[in-house]
């Protein structure tokens, strides 16, 4: 799953702060990223929805990953190889992002489809019975880059899981 967003507080976009959008914040597990860094970062640019923040989890990349992030404005949190736990790395970040109403997680090699991928992603929130949503990864077209994901513009809505 390339992409995974998870709803903070249970309110509808218009709900939230007198119809102020949703704030966003992204959340990017990274090792020896820099491959694709240029084509995620531009992706993330180009949003007509603006993350606030943006947490860079780097497992102590070789590459010179975490000093791109920076140059980029990313918070970049250092994690020894040894210590990343996909779950612990997702649940820091929520911490980290506690004023965000939104945390979306990408993986490193995500390229977001287009200008509108992460305002269709948290407009599923819209909807209150809507726990957390994910994207319709598709594989990359770019060459030489078999692995690498493109988020696509499709969005899977997950209900909302009450006890």
């Amino acid at each position: 799953m390339a992409l995974c967003c998870c709803s903070r507080a249970r309110l509808s976009a218009c709900e939230i702060r007198d119809n102020a959008p949703m704030s966003v914040c992204v959340c990017i597990p990274t090792l020896n990223a820099t491959d694709h860094w240029k084509e995620l970062w531009s992706s993330l640019e180009a949003q007509t929805l603006r993350p606030s923040e943006v947490i860079v989890h780097d497992s102590a990349s070789t590459d010179g990953t975490p000093e791109f992030a920076k140059k980029c404005g990313c918070n970049v949190v250092n994690i020894p190889r040894a210590e990343f736990r996909h779950g612990g790395t997702r649940q820091q970040a929520a911490e980290l992002a506690s004023s965000a109403d939104v945390i979306v997680y990408l993986t490193q090699d995500s390229i977001l489809a287009d200008a509108y991928a992460l305002s269709r992603l948290v407009a599923a929130f819209d909807d209150q019975s809507v726990g957390a949503a994910t994207d319709g990864s598709c594989p990359g077209q770019a060459p030489n880059r078999s692995k690498l994901t493109r988020v696509c513009s499709t969005t899977h809505r997950i209900p909302q899981f009450v006890p």
